[in-house]
């Protein structure tokens, strides 16, 4: 009852924009797919032949195959995989070195491979990229509002609590 009586101003929420405008950035990311087929464990010789599995799949989808289909039957990436290889967005400080400099540097519908890293080959696909930038004040604004009202809610709450615990020491008997 109490937030439904309180209104926020434009220039009370913009001000609250400004005061939290670290929080509101987004660092650069790309929505990413890949296939990985493994190399840990491998001897050389095993290697080789996965390499060469890699390079042919990477025909496949540069051939116009489905990318998340040949994902799918063929990613060693238990998590992705079913998936359709699909990460999500990722961000710099989330991939491996090797990973993350082919994702990062790669335009929309671009498929890079094979990337070799620690865990093996790696044939990525990126579907989108943002780059790094601070969320719009207009995008945020219902969400502001929200938190402006929470904050003023607490706050007129405490105020009463106190003024009821006052209340209470003065007069124990008008408890009621």
């Amino acid at each position: 009852k109490l937030a439904a009586t309180i209104a926020v101003p434009d220039d009370k929420l913009q001000q609250a924009y400004q005061a939290s405008l670290d929080s509101f950035r987004t660092p650069e990311r790309a929505r990413a797919r890949h296939i990985l087929l493994k190399t840990e464990g491998k001897r050389e010789a095993e290697v080789a032949t996965i390499q060469k599995k890699t390079e042919e799949l990477l025909k496949q989808v540069r051939g116009g195959a489905d990318f998340a289909q040949v994902a799918t039957k063929n990613s060693e990436d238990t998590g992705s995989a079913v998936k359709g290889g699909d990460l999500d967005w990722v961000t710099r400080g989330q991939m491996v070195p090797e990973f993350e400099k082919a994702v990062l540097s790669m335009k929309p519908g671009e498929i890079q491979g094979p990337v070799k890293t620690m865990y093996g080959f790696h044939i990525v696909k990126v579907e989108a990229r943002e780059a790094a930038r601070v969320m719009p004040f207009e995008e945020l604004k219902e969400v502001l509002r929200k938190n402006v009202v929470l904050q003023q809610v607490f706050e007129r709450m405490q105020t009463l609590a106190d003024q009821i615990r006052t209340a209470l020491v003065k007069s124990p008997e008008e408890a009621d």
